[in-house]
């Protein structure tokens, strides 16, 4: 179902990769991950349950310019998204990463390609993260993710959440505008999190609260090796 996309992102990339890698302006980077309950990061909507594996490739200027491709695998122990059809994903991504002082951020915009039993779906979107890293004390941060497609998975709007990291743990609560044919949710969910590094592996794990539909009660964890 994604060869033709696989392709063209292969090559896209892999044309980057080879006529800017031994540059020293551009940095080549790479993150394999297993992740137990596949859930929108910023969206808090399961996208699929069960156990993927999968694989982040980012290519980075040193203007901060970047590009970023994004896979996962269907679940490969048992699971299925809520309407049983999610076969499989990928993304590439074109954005702009900097940071003035305590305060980092990075904004894209990314298209999804989704793949359902009987269909591709190209999700379009635009994101922005902003961190503020505070050298003491608790550090804070957000994400908007504006969904520009009207005619296939959550529609137009935006999503939203803001959150607080202490050593290693963090809060957070997230909202929308009226996606997936739902009404608009000031708070859509809540997680309660942590992160952090075990035997040279980076591990993440959240409970998630839905407050409002299409956003379930859910727990999720990842595990994650960069290169």
């Amino acid at each position: 179902m994604f060869k033709n996309i696989k392709s063209t992102i292969a090559a896209v990339l892999a044309l980057v990769i080879a006529t800017t890698a031994q540059a020293e302006e551009v940095e080549v980077s790479g993150v394999v991950l297993a992740t137990q309950n596949y859930n929108g990061g910023i969206i808090g909507v399961t996208v699929s349950e069960g156990t993927h594996i999968q694989g982040v490739l980012s290519v980075d200027h040193k203007s901060g310019v970047f590009v970023e491709s994004f896979a996962s695998t269907d679940a490969i122990l048992g699971g299925n998204d809520p309407a049983g059809n999610f076969e499989g994903e990928v993304d590439l991504s074109v954005g702009y990463r900097g940071t003035e002082g305590q305060v980092s951020y990075q904004v894209d915009y990314s298209v999804f390609w989704i793949g359902t039993a009987d269909s591709v779906q190209d999700i379009q979107n635009a994101r922005l993260f902003v961190n503020w890293n505070r050298e003491e004390g608790p550090s804070f941060y957000a994400a908007g993710q504006l969904f520009l497609t009207d005619d296939s998975g959550p529609g137009e709007g935006l999503a939203y959440k803001a959150g607080v990291r202490f050593e290693g743990f963090n809060l957070e609560a997230g909202g929308h505008t009226g996606l997936f044919g739902q009404d608009a949710a000031a708070a859509s969910f809540v997680r309660v999190g942590w992160s952090g590094e075990v035997e040279g592996l980076n591990v993440a794990a959240y409970s998630q609260k839905g407050l409002a539909d299409p956003v379930d009660d859910t727990f999720s964890v990842t595990v994650s090796y960069k290169f």
